[in-house]
């Protein structure tokens, strides 16, 4: 047995005799993981030390006191399988969640006390939820929606007595079914404020209208977008309040440039995700502010140090990284090559899954480096026209995506629901699929890349 295993074991396994595994679900309070914090010991010089198998096996940041604190809360079937796993040379970072149920980074947060409690967690923009298939996470994603006053999606909400008719139980039985649904936000919650000069649309909903994402179960939202700050500052500040008051999530804008580059994690079957948005939109005339170290707004694409820093920090706290962006030409079918280069900065800086939003209708699927990238998802509930749109489903699991699916959908006449006909199903399957390139869908929609 190696030498620097013999000295980890040495202090974690007195610790373990009679120690079993505890359940997940109960993370130690904070004062209870630093009082279980080892003093510096030979064996934690020895962890620090940059030579020999298990230095180049263990990431450098795990230390002697959280190898104490896991090894105490899980027993001696995680040091057993550290150990067997270090001495064959078969480590991988995924080995803490097949031992204790949880990944690397959910344990390092229980350990350093960002999960006593749902408080200290969204402190740290840290949600929790429940996935309905053990080791398996479902994500959810909408396009465009849209409760501003005065548009014809609106009047029809009015006149039909609400949501119900509005976007059609069959689609929200279907996000409701997901762990984690998001959608993109389109417009302010306000009563304040007045449309930007020059704009030629403005979109500001009533603040009760913040209800409705709940009705939909919609878990988070993306404020990055060319219209969150059509009615000015004042309006701006309200939606952010509004959201926050209703415990929405959402990541793209915020009160300075640090919140609005925030990534917003969800913990959900052991396995921590973030959600960063940003927004490349608009392109010529600027009218949404980009958030300043002292002023609101968005997150923009302009600065790539900005944007790719906040990837990078989200990739290096959770175990899958979702990047939402708004990009694209409005009514085009058709990614453009800026949103082609835009995705693979993201994918190189850690991004997970790349899905798009903004031209208002669909576009194409591709992937790079095995990562997909969903360019437009269109309308989801926006205006009165006849378009295509759907959701975009993702099953990961800790080693990452398991499966995207296409489930195709129709705004028409101020309603939005499920394509139910077999033969209008494949029909909008396979329109998708003509506008992907390098990839296939089967009839249920799951995307396959070529060569898979």
């Amino acid at each position: 047995m190696n030498h620097k295993t013999n000295l980890i074991l040495a202090l974690i396994i007195p610790l373990l005799m009679g120690c079993s595994r505890t359940a997940v679900s109960q993370p130690p309070s904070f004062s209870a993981a630093a009082e279980s914090k080892a003093t510096p010991s030979a064996a934690d010089e020895v962890l620090n030390n940059n030579t020999g198998p298990i230095a180049d096996k263990l990431p450098a940041d795990i230390k002697e006191d959280f190898l104490i604190w896991a090894g105490s809360q899980y027993g001696r079937d995680l040091t057993d399988g550290l150990n067997a796993a270090l001495q064959s040379g078969s480590y991988e970072d995924t080995l803490w969640y097949d031992l204790t149920g949880n990944s690397l980074s959910v344990l390092k947060d229980r350990f350093s006390g960002l999960l006593d409690s749902p408080e200290t967690a969204k402190a740290h923009h840290i949600y929790f939820k429940e996935s309905a298939d053990p080791g398996r996470v479902s994500l959810s994603f909408a396009g465009d929606i849209s409760f501003a006053d005065g548009y014809a999606n609106m009047a029809a909400y009015d006149s039909r007595g609400g949501l119900n008719q509005c976007i059609m139980p069959e689609i929200r039985e279907r996000m409701a079914a997901a762990d984690i649904m998001m959608i993109n936000n389109e417009f302010s919650y306000s009563r304040r404020g007045a449309p930007l000069p020059g704009k030629p649309f403005a979109f500001r909903a009533d603040p009760s209208m913040v209800e409705n994402l709940k009705e939909l179960s919609v878990d988070i939202v993306s404020a990055a977008n060319n219209h969150v700050y059509d009615y000015g500052p004042e309006a701006f500040s309200d939606t952010l309040d509004t959201l926050s008051g209703a415990d929405m999530p959402y990541v793209g804008a915020g009160r300075d440039l640090n919140e609005a580059k925030a990534a917003v994690y969800f913990i959900a079957g052991g396995m921590k995700i973030a959600y960063v948005s940003a927004t490349q939109i608009e392109r010529a005339t600027v009218y949404t502010k980009g958030a300043t170290d002292t002023s609101p707004g968005v997150l923009r694409t302009d600065d790539p140090d900005v944007y790719l820093a906040a990837i990078d920090t989200a990739k290096a706290n959770s175990d899958f990284v979702v990047v939402f962006v708004h990009w694209g030409t409005e009514g085009t079918n058709y990614f453009e090559e800026d949103q082609r280069k835009l995705a693979r900065r993201f994918i190189d800086h850690g991004a997970g899954l790349v899905i798009g939003c903004h031209p208002h209708v669909l576009q194409g699927i591709e992937y790079y480096h095995n990562v997909p990238i969903v360019y437009s998802l269109g309308n989801f509930w926006f205006n009165s026209r006849t378009l295509a749109t759907g959701l975009m489903e993702a099953t990961i699991s800790v080693n990452g995506l398991e499966k995207l699916q296409f489930i195709p959908a129709l705004q028409k006449d101020c309603r939005t629901n499920l394509v139910t006909s077999p033969a209008e199903k494949i029909k909008a399957i396979r329109f998708m699929e003509d506008l992907s390139p390098g990839i296939s869908m089967d009839e249920d929609g799951i995307v396959h890349p070529s060569g898979n």
